[in-house]
């Protein structure tokens, strides 16, 4: 098996989000490391993707500098070969298929509040992020 972690760029402006999200990569640690990089911003994210080589990008379509599929557009354009993940809110599957359309690999739609994304980190959603990055990576 391949030591190396995959590199992951996770991009969430919020910053509880962006901890249950790591949470959800640690729960992947039996099949596969991760090496997460985390920024709050599309520019961020732009800037990072230009001095650093990823292997996947989650990304969160509401940033303080960019909301909606243009996000999306933004990040392909930065780096045309990154799978893109988007992380989308609950009951928002059409924004989910409009991102694949646009360019995103896939999405997953996250819990609404604190209870409900407690509740799923216990279900499916730690094993469907896993797949979907080893999916997107492999």
């Amino acid at each position: 098996m391949n030591e190396d972690p995959i590199k992951v760029l996770l991009v969430e402006d919020d910053a509880v989000d962006r901890r249950l999200v790591e949470r959800f990569l640690a729960g992947c640690s039996q099949l596969i490391k991760f090496a997460v990089e985390s920024v709050g911003s599309l520019s961020a994210a732009v800037e990072s993707l230009s001095s650093s080589e990823y292997d996947i990008a989650l990304l969160d379509l509401r940033l303080p500098d960019s909301s909606g599929i243009e996000t999306v557009r933004k990040v392909k354009e930065a780096n045309p070969r990154i799978p893109i993940i988007v992380l989308t809110g609950l009951n928002d599957e059409e924004t989910g298929f409009l991102a694949i359309k646009t360019g995103a690999t896939d999405y997953l739609v996250r819990a609404a509040n604190g209870k409900e994304a407690l509740e799923y980190l216990r279900s499916e959603y730690t094993e469907k992020l896993c797949i979907i990055l080893l999916d997107s990576v492999f």
